[in-house]
């Protein structure tokens, strides 16, 4: 098996590997969060004041997955940033216009 090949493997791996862990640790506490009537998926077959309570139940416990999945992107940045190597070098351009 050629390395490029395998390199493209384990990208993939990984890609899926990571949707299915995001799908299960922020699926579980949006129907945790969620509190309108029926589960997650009611709202799409409620009518009136029930669709519009659940409506909002959904948006709320979304909302509240979301800002949780943001704060974790922060930390994985900042982890990241923390790793030998990993700050973008200087460019040669941005070097020789400081130094005219």
């Amino acid at each position: 098996m050629r390395p490029a090949l395998r390199a493209d493997t384990a990208v993939r791996f990984f890609q899926t590997f990571g949707g299915a862990l995001g799908a299960s640790g922020f699926g579980t506490p949006l129907s945790r969060l969620y509190d309108g009537p029926g589960g997650v998926g009611s709202p799409a077959v409620l009518r009136g004041a029930d669709r519009a309570a659940g409506v909002a139940a959904y948006v709320s416990a979304l909302d509240t997955v979301f800002l949780c999945g943001a704060a974790v992107m922060v930390l994985a940045v900042l982890l990241a940033l923390r790793l030998p190597g990993t700050r973008p070098a200087r460019s040669e351009t941005v070097t020789r216009t400081a130094a005219a």
